[in-house]
């Protein structure tokens, strides 16, 4: 977490406070796309050669608690078996 100056820090609460909801929640939703971004790149950089599938299963484990990482796993693991009996008929 960055350092913040506690002689700037006063000047940048009252700049957000000034701030519409909206311009708050765009300032908010572009550091999440950022960090996912980077998050992808880290993965891309130390696993080359993962499928876009292992990417994403692989966002989703850093991502989500593990309890839920588990459910949404087994809810894609159960989705993908149907779709593969659907297709063998």
């Amino acid at each position: 977490m960055a350092v913040r100056d506690p002689k700037t820090e006063p000047m940048r609460v009252n700049i957000y406070r000034q701030m519409t909801p909206q311009a708050r929640m765009l300032i908010a939703a572009q550091l999440y796309e950022e960090g996912i971004a980077n998050m992808r790149s880290a993965i891309l950089d130390r696993h080359p050669e993962f499928s876009a599938i292992e990417l994403e299963r692989e966002m989703r484990r850093r991502l989500l608690p593990r309890p839920l990482f588990l459910q949404v796993e087994a809810y894609i693991n159960e989705r993908d078996q149907g779709l593969e009996n659907h297709d063998s008929k």
